[in-house]
Formats: structure tokens, C-alpha cells, sequence
């Protein structure tokens, strides 16, 4: 169990209520109809982008990334998960539930990590998250000064199920305003349906942040794998099927899961969330926060009271 799993449980009787108590949250939270695109990017989104995410909460930008530096991501991947590359200071290397239960047997190291986290403290990784084109879309959402807030590589190895109920990544995030911060999916590989790739439900952002819990009827769920409870609409779901590099940004109400691997290969994919520096935590949200590892990217701190 990782430490912010820890300081949520605290508060709970066990691990599957704490869905429950990161949902309590977030119940005043309030969904903008029209998204406030920031003024001034480096990389302003066209009016075409702005439609298509207000309608469907993300937007794909292919291609954003070069194949050169997906490659060189993915060898520093490679290495930690291998242990030839110790993890960095905060850094977290996750097994996959299947393995660590030995329900999937394998004697080779990379095949065993489901995830590696909290990545802003390798060298390599960190030119990662402040990648100019990266940062430059997510502007539009954070403003000119911006924190990782959360970020993370996924490993998804060979025959694990590695699935991810369909969840909001604002569940996690203990401070607002909602719209001041946004997700960044970027393919390190080809991903399909059959690897398990992203799947979103366009529109669901617009839905405020819903109850999540434990699903009962997935088997081998990772920690702290919470989804949403209750009809959500998963049959309007679509899968985002990416080619290296692609990238897709996503409001942080959206609805999204990932699929089991059914392939004898990897599926591997970069998340990140940034935040504007002035996102401000809700109540009870700052003693929950306090071990995570918000880190400046862009711009100046905030010195408001309060602000992550």
C-alpha cells in the first residue's frame, strides 16, 4: 500500500471505502457548462478543438511527440522496471496484482511492474513532464504557471487483466477549481483494444464527480482502482486505439477505463495531470494531500493562501 492510499484509509474502515470518502470530496463541485480556455498559450487550441472538447471532454492531438524521444522514454522505462536504473527519490515501481498473487508467473523483472509513479524526481523522466509540447496544449486549460499534480507510466505487462473500471480522475485531486486542471494521455507504443487502450464516454464530463467504490464483479483489480457506481452509460463508450506519440487531453470528470491485455505484449502509456499553481484545496483536502508531490513545471508558485 502506497503512502497517500495510506493517509486515505485513515479516514475509512478499509481500502474499499475509501472510494467512497475521496467521492464525499468532491460533493459541492460544480461542472462548467462552456470550459474557460485560458488566454495566451504557447499552443492555442483551434475553435474546432475547443468545440469537439466541450461536446466530448478531450481533445487528440496525433503525433505530438517524436518517435526519438518515445524511444528514449520508454528505454528509461525499461531500465527502472529492470532495476538496472534505481528509482528515484518518492518514485513508486507497482507490481501487477496477478503477479504479486503469483496467478501470473514470469522470471523476467519487466514483466512483473504494472506501473511505475511519482516520476519528477529522475532525471530523464523529468525533461518528460516539462516537455515544451506537452506543457505548451496544456496551457489552455492550467494557465502560464502549473504544477504536476500526478504522474505516472504504465507497463501493462503480457496476460495480467490490468483492467481500470470506468472512473474521474478528479476523485483524486483534493482542490479545485475543477477547470484549471486537465489529463494528458500519451501513447509510448501502438495501443489497441486488444491491449487493453484507453477507453472514454464522450460527454460524461459534464456529470459531476459520482460515487465510486470497489467493483465488485472485476477480479484482480490494482489498489486503489476505484470505479464510478451506479448506470453510468458504458455502452456509449469508444476505445482510442494510438500510434507513438498520440496524445490525448481530457477533462477530469470524464469517464475512462482501460481494458485487460490479451496480447504477448506490452501496453505502455504515459498520464500526467498539471493544475494551475492556484488551485486551492477543498475542505478537508489538504491533510490528505500533504504526502503527495506537487511539483512546479511552468511559471512562478502561487503565494495565496492555501493553493497546492
Amino acid at each position: 500500500m502506497n503512502e497517500m492510499t495510506k493517509e486515505v484509509v485513515k479516514a475509512t474502515e478499509t481500502v474499499s471505502e475509501a472510494g467512497g470518502f475521496l467521492s464525499q470530496l468532491h460533493k459541492d463541485a460544480s461542472v462548467a457548462e462552456s470550459y474557460p480556455f485560458k488566454d495566451g498559450a504557447a499552443r492555442p487550441l483551434s475553435a474546432e478543438e475547443k468545440e469537439f472538447f466541450n461536446k466530448n471532454g478531450y481533445v487528440v492531438i496525433k503525433g505530438l511527440l517524436s518517435q526519438d524521444k518515445i524511444d528514449r522514454y520508454t528505454q528509461r522505462l525499461v531500465d527502472v522496471c529492470n532495476g538496472d536504473v534505481p528509482p528515484a527519490k518518492h518514485m513508486l515501481v507497482m507490481k501487477d496484482i496477478m503477479v504479486a498473487k503469483g496467478k501470473v508467473q514470469t522470471d523476467k523483472r519487466v514483466e512483473k511492474i504494472q506501473k511505475i509513479q511519482d516520476i519528477q524526481d529522475d532525471e530523464v523522466f523529468w525533461e518528460l513532464l516539462t516537455e515544451p509540447a506537452v506543457l505548451d496544449i496544456a496551457e489552455n486549460f492550467c494557465g502560464k504557471n502549473m504544477k504536476t499534480i500526478h504522474n505516472m507510466i504504465i507497463n501493462k505487462p503480457p496476460r495480467v487483466d490490468g483492467r481500470h473500471p470506468f472512473h474521474q480522475d478528479q476523485l483524486y485531486f483534493p482542490f479545485g477549481p475543477d477547470e484549471d486542471i486537465i489529463g494528458c494521455w500519451i501513447a509510448l507504443q501502438k495501443t489497441s483494444k486488444e491491449s487493453g487502450t484507453l477507453a472514454v464516454i464522450p460527454g460524461s464530463h459534464h456529470s459531476k464527480i459520482l460515487e465510486h467504490g470497489d467493483i465488485k464483479n472485476i477480479d484482480n483489480l490494482n489498489l486503489a482502482y476505484f470505479g464510478a457506481l451506479g448506470d453510468i452509460g458504458i455502452e456509449n463508450r469508444i476505445h482510442f486505439e494510438a500510434e507513438p506519440g498520440d496524445a490525448l487531453f481530457f477533462h477530469t470528470h470524464l469517464l475512462h477505463g482501460a481494458g485487460r491485455n490479451r496480447t504477448e505484449g506490452f501496453r505502455r502509456v504515459y498520464i500526467v495531470h498539471y493544475a494551475s499553481s492556484e488551485c486551492t484545496f477543498r475542505e478537508n483536502g489538504e491533510a490528505m494531500a500533504s504526502i503527495r508531490h506537487y511539483t512546479q513545471v511552468r511559471g512562478q508558485e502561487s503565494d495565496k493562501p492555501r493553493t497546492i
